[in-house]
C-alpha cells in the first residue's frame, strides 16, 4: 500500500466526465489542498503505529481465557477467625435510623431474601454470564 507522499500530487488536476443517459457531459476539477495531504498522511501512520503496538501488546501477553469463578471479584475469603465487633450491630443501627420502628421487620425481610437467593445460588450453581461490549470487534 502506498502512502499518500509516495503518489505525486502537486500540480495535478482532475477531471471527473459524468455521462448521463441524454449524454449530456459535465468536467469537475479540484486541487487538493497539501495540507490536507499532509493530515491523511500523519493519521494513516499514527494508525500503523497504534496497530503494531496492538500486536505487540497481545504477543507479550498472551491472552488467556479465564473462567467464570477467576472473574467473579464478589467471592469472600473465608476466615477462621472470631469477629473483631458484634455482627450486624452497625447495620441494625442503620435500619433503625431509615425505618424506625419497623427496622426489625425490614431486617427480616432482607435476610430472608438473601438466605432463599444463596440457596438457589448453592442447588443450581449458575455459570458466570459473559458481559459482551456493543461494539464487538473480530481482528
Amino acid at each position: 500500500m502506498k502512502l499518500l507522499s509516495e503518489i505525486k500530487w502537486n500540480d495535478v488536476k482532475y477531471n471527473f466526465k459524468n455521462s448521463m443517459k441524454n449524454e449530456v457531459k459535465e468536467e469537475f476539477e479540484f486541487e487538493i489542498d497539501p495540507e490536507i495531504i499532509k493530515f491523511y498522511e500523519e493519521s494513516f501512520k499514527y494508525k500503523r503505529e497504534r496497530q503494531k503496538e496492538r500486536k505487540k501488546k497481545l504477543s507479550k501477553n498472551e491472552l488467556k481465557p479465564m473462567t467464570g469463578e477467576q472473574l467473579n471479584l464478589f467471592t469472600q475469603e473465608s476466615s477462621t477467625n472470631a469477629p473483631l465487633e458484634m455482627v450486624g450491630k452497625e447495620r441494625e443501627e442503620e435500619l433503625k435510623l431509615m425505618y424506625g420502628d419497623k427496622a426489625k421487620v425490614i431486617q427480616y425481610l432482607e435476610t430472608t431474601l438473601q438466605m432463599i437467593h444463596d440457596k438457589n445460588y448453592d442447588i443450581y450453581l449458575p455459570k458466570y454470564w459473559p458481559s459482551f461490549p456493543l461494539r464487538i470487534k473480530f481482528n
